[in-house]
């Protein structure tokens, strides 16, 4: 009980929080998610470190993809030129010569592995930069709070109702080798619930999507947003950890909050540029 209490306590005050920072305004939501992206990428080069003889520089990989969104947030919120990117290619070369003067022979997979947690989680962060100053034009333009929101209302709506309906319905694992706790029942409850809540908003929000739009856009965030779940678990079970980090009570790290999302802030942004 007082383990379900934590978790209920903090994944709320971790909602409110992220709530607060998306609705005030843009430096909010950039100084937020700045962060986060730094964490996310020191829980991820954490774990990868568990393996045997790897090691990366967590602090300048970590600040490379830190420094990676807000060059998105500057740019995307047109504050800065492109060129804003450049010190980022800085950083990554850097980071890439320094494992020249390694002795290690498996020094190439400690790279690897670094440049895979700037695309994994830097690029994904880049991309909700960019959504989060998407106009209905799929241009850059003012600061859209209300597609962001929306992006992170449909999640949570996933994921509660994967959560409740798997707990209490379910009994057909839906991919038992990576994720026992996934079941068919979970997911076709969070598709068929996330699905239609995209009713609701064509009714409130009929500028930004069309009813048909709103609907593929949730159907996309369930999608992907599962296979960013059993991607992180996939992870999980190759290093042999229950959890990512310790951050978020009775959640574990950031990258168990933030699976979902990682996977699915791409696939999203293909599908706003296929409608737009």
């Amino acid at each position: 009980m007082k383990e379900f209490f934590a978790r209920v306590v903090s994944g709320i005050a971790f909602v409110a929080l992220l709530a607060f920072c998306i609705l005030y305004g843009p430096h909010s939501f950039a100084i937020l998610f700045a962060l986060i992206t730094g964490l996310c990428l020191w829980e991820f080069y954490t774990l990868i470190e568990k393996q045997p003889d790897i090691k990366i520089n967590k602090f300048m990989a970590s600040l490379g993809g830190v420094y990676l969104f807000v060059a998105a947030y500057l740019y995307f919120s047109g504050i800065l030129p492109s060129a804003i990117f450049l010190p980022w290619l800085g950083i990554m070369m850097y980071l890439s010569i320094a494992e020249l003067l390694k002795t290690n022979l498996k020094n190439m997979h400690s790279l690897a592995y670094t440049y895979f947690g700037q695309v994994y989680i830097g690029l994904a962060m880049v991309l909700l930069a960019r959504m989060a100053f998407l106009s209905s034009t799929g241009e850059s333009g003012t600061y859209n709070r209300v597609l962001l929101m929306s992006f992170f209302v449909f999640v949570w709506i996933a994921d509660s109702s994967a959560y409740v309906f798997g707990s209490l319905f379910g009994k057909h694992k839906l991919f038992e080798r990576i994720s026992p706790n996934k079941t068919w029942e979970g997911f076709i409850a969070e598709l068929v619930i996330t699905v239609a809540a995209g009713i609701p908003a064509a009714l409130w929000f009929p500028d930004i999507f069309s009813k048909g739009e709103w609907m593929g856009f949730a159907a996309v965030i369930v999608v992907f947003g599962l296979l960013g779940d059993l991607f992180e678990s996939l992870i999980k079970r190759t290093i042999h950890v229950k959890d990512s980090g310790k951050l978020i009570p009775g959640h574990g790290g950031l990258l168990d909050r933030l699976d979902t999302v990682l996977m699915a802030i791409p696939a999203v942004s293909l599908y706003l540029l296929l409608i737009q």
